[in-house]
Parts: structure tokens; C-alpha cells; sequence
């Protein structure tokens, strides 16, 4: 979503990310959720307060100064998971993939 963002609109249009566009960002996780590759929740997110909004932030702001989205958000792991009732027959499984979308 975020390459399409980036792609798709001209340095001009693309305004800095506020501290409070971050801060309700995550407020609006989902808890209860998969980890990440490395095993970070929205737990952890929250948890961490105000001293990650700052940094997040910047972060964002980087990624449309840049245009280009870093490799480590790109990255999701692919879980399948069978049917109930079924052997594990790859067309017989749901696909989990725990990543940001």
C-alpha cells in the first residue's frame, strides 16, 4: 500500500506524517494479533508509549522522502493451516500470512 502511495504521487503532494497521525495509528492496532517476523506484537507497540512515536515518525517521514519502502516491511511468513477434517493436502489448507497490509 504503501509503494502504491509513494508511486503514485508527486513530492509535492506528499506532506510530513505527524506525530499524531502515528499516535492514533496505533491506538487502531488490533490486539490478539500474529507477531512479526521478529516478534513484535501491537502489544508491544502500544506498550512502548510515547517514547516510539517520535521515532516512528521519522521513519515514515524517511520512507516518502525516499520513495522506497524498506525490504523488512515487505517480508511475511505464510502459514498454512488445515481444513478441520482434512488431511494436510495443499489445496485442503487456509494460508495465514501475519504481515502488515
Amino acid at each position: 500500500m504503501i509503494e502504491n502511495i509513494i508511486a503514485n504521487t508527486s513530492q509535492e503532494q506528499i506532506h510530513s506524517v505527524s506525530c499524531d497521525e502515528v499516535h492514533g495509528a496505533i491506538q487502531r492496532l488490533n490486539n490478539g494479533k500474529a507477531s512479526d517476523g521478529i516478534g513484535i506484537t501491537a502489544e508491544h507497540i502500544k506498550k512502548a508509549g510515547h517514547s516510539i512515536i517520535r521515532p516512528l515518525t521519522h521513519l515514515f517521514d524517511l520512507i516518502f522522502a525516499v520513495k522506497e519502502v524498506p525490504e523488512d516491511f515487505k517480508k511475511g511468513i505464510t502459514i498454512p493451516i488445515p481444513k478441520k477434517d482434512k488431511d494436510c493436502l495443499c489445496q485442503e489448507t487456509f494460508v495465514v500470512s501475519p504481515s502488515p497490509t
